[in-house]
């Protein structure tokens, strides 16, 4: 959850037409920068689980390929956690960067 709203905050902040956006084409770059970051701290521990997608989809392959460990059918519940956790940390981080940051930079634009 954390990732993802820093994830978001990050994107917002870098692609806002209010704030200084960078120049020469940069933001993907920067945004992709900010995921190898977020990887690089979040990563080893939790596994990169900042988009469901990215949890989900191989959590299903192992499934349909026939692994018994592989988060779903092996008696562990918790798989939903890494799918509704970045949901609910996309919200976190783009309220956070609307009401605690853009409404001030639209104030003194």
């Amino acid at each position: 959850m954390i990732g993802t709203a820093l994830l978001l905050l990050f994107i917002f902040a870098i692609t806002d037409e209010f704030n200084l956006p960078p120049g020469a084409n940069m933001a993907p770059l920067m945004i992709g920068l900010v995921v190898v970051a977020i990887g690089m701290s979040f990563g080893g521990m939790h596994g990169y689980a900042i988009n469901p997608a990215r949890d989900f989809g191989p959590r299903l392959f192992t499934v349909v390929a026939g692994f018994r460990n592989n988060g779903l059918t092996d008696g562990n519940r918790v798989w939903w956690v890494p799918v509704v956790a970045p949901l609910v940390g996309g919200v976190i981080g783009a309220a956070v960067y609307d009401f605690g940051i853009r409404r001030f930079l639209r104030a003194s634009a």
